[in-house]
């Protein structure tokens, strides 16, 4: 595993060598295994993510800020004002 992480970063600096047809080649020149050089040939991520143990890839989104809810998120939680704290009544 150590050899294809470090072939991959290799791939990662040198972009001439993920678009070389030798690309198998020299993924098992690197010593990586015959079936992952042949996914990385092939640029079969199912293959690679299946060989590799990968799990499920993760989606970070971000969403704008809805401009219709107006201020009301960006204040923060403040205390009850006197005149909306509930009055006591005398004994």
């Amino acid at each position: 595993m150590n050899r294809t992480l470090a072939f991959l970063e290799s791939l990662g600096r040198d972009e001439r060598l993920a678009q070389s047809e030798a690309l198998a080649d020299a993924a098992r020149a690197a010593g990586v295994a015959p079936e992952l050089a042949d996914a990385l040939a092939r640029r079969d991520r199912a293959a690679l993510e299946r060989l590799l143990g990968a799990r499920h890839n993760l989606v970070c989104a971000v969403f704008p800020v809805d401009p219709d809810r107006g201020d009301e998120e960006k204040q923060p939680d403040q205390e009850p004002q006197p005149q909306d704290a509930p009055q006591q009544r005398a004994a």
